[in-house]
């Protein structure tokens, strides 16, 4: 669990908790997985971005600006996976924390 899902999960109560954390492990991108597909070029279908994975494949053989862009996302693909389990816990967080308010804990005022 990375630092950004526990931060989301500090105001939840232990019911969103279990639900936020059975939707982040079916949804987080793993990035072994994300660094073996990228020295293909397969790993942005592995997240969902199929149109840009087509044009990097249509640019990377005609185009030396494929080559670039192919080289670019290999030393990048780490960050760009944490990025992408970061977004999903911040969306996952806030559909758990609106279906499920009524066991959201209650704030006390000093």
């Amino acid at each position: 669990m990375n630092p950004t899902e526990l931060l989301l999960q500090r105001e939840m109560s232990t019911e969103q908790k279990y639900v936020f954390r059975v939707e982040m492990d079916k949804a987080r991108k793993n990035p072994a997985t994300m660094r073996l597909l990228s020295v293909f070029c397969l790993h942005r279908f592995y997240v969902g971005q199929t149109g840009l994975a087509i044009v990097q494949w249509i640019t990377i053989v005609p185009f030396v600006f494929g080559i670039f862009w192919w080289i670019h996302d290999l030393f990048n693909v780490t960050r760009m996976t944490e990025e992408l389990n970061d977004r999903t816990a911040h969306d996952i967080a806030s559909t758990v924390m609106q279906l499920m308010p009524e066991s959201a804990p209650s704030i006390h005022v000093l």
